[in-house]
């Protein structure tokens, strides 16, 4: 995942789950002092998920108190603090 703009100071989490249970995967990584296009974060599934479709939320928090950036625009999200990029498929 690569940001265009991501404001200075926040760190990127990346979420692969259902809304309503913990992240069966999650990354996160500072974003402070990224250049435009460089990767911010990356997500790897452990061997022992269980297969599914599950849901990939992406958004930016403040790593000093935990709370999430709002999202300005429209998400797909049932929640204004992350946005949804789509689903993935695990399979064994």
């Amino acid at each position: 995942m690569r940001w265009q703009d991501a404001p200075a100071g926040f760190n990127t989490f990346l979420h692969l789950g259902a809304s309503d249970n913990a992240p069966i995967a999650q990354s996160d990584s500072a974003v402070a002092a990224l250049p435009a296009g460089e990767l911010a974060a990356a997500l790897l599934i452990p061997p022992d998920a269980l297969p599914g479709r599950y849901a990939l939320y992406v958004g930016l928090y403040d790593p000093a108190t935990g709370a999430r950036l709002p999202v300005p625009a429209p998400s797909g999200c049932d929640t204004p603090d992350r946005l949804c990029l789509g689903t993935v498929d695990v399979v064994r």
